[in-house]
């Protein structure tokens, strides 16, 4: 059975509780943007990295489910694409993660927080981008 601190009390009915894994609330917020336009990835931590790398692909990558007593807040660590306006792109990314989490799970989270770690330029851009490094000055 799932450790407490991983999981949300969804409901306490005469029958059971009906508990959500934190895994399942964080790939329903990895799904929920995951076509919001500008959204070029979702950003792995260190470790998520490296599982990666291994082989073993994480559906929620970049999201994390945070635990306040009784509320549950998300962070979110995506890259964007650019020239896509970033304050557009994470509006409509917390506005899917809260419609569905509400609508999947019956959770309303205190907080979807968005961190914009990235910035991915189009392939022409990238090539065409001048050599900024600094140059020894000759004598």
């Amino acid at each position: 059975m799932a450790d407490e601190n991983t999981t949300s009390v969804l409901s306490v009915e005469e029958g059971g509780t009906t508990r959500i894994a934190d895994d399942v609330i964080a790939q329903i917020a990895a799904l929920a943007v995951r076509d919001v336009e500008g959204v070029s990835s979702m950003n792995a931590s260190f470790v998520e990295g490296i599982v990666n790398r291994l082989g073993r692909q994480n559906a929620a990558q970049g999201v994390r489910v945070n635990h306040d007593g009784e509320s549950i807040s998300i962070a979110l660590s995506v890259v964007a694409r650019y020239p896509v306006p970033i304050p557009k792109t994470v509006a409509e990314m917390r506005n899917r993660v809260y419609k569905d989490l509400e609508a999947l799970a019956g959770l309303h989270p205190t907080a979807v927080d968005i961190y914009v770690e990235g910035l991915q330029l189009p392939e022409d851009a990238t090539a065409a981008a001048p050599d900024v490094t600094a140059q020894p000055a000759e004598s």
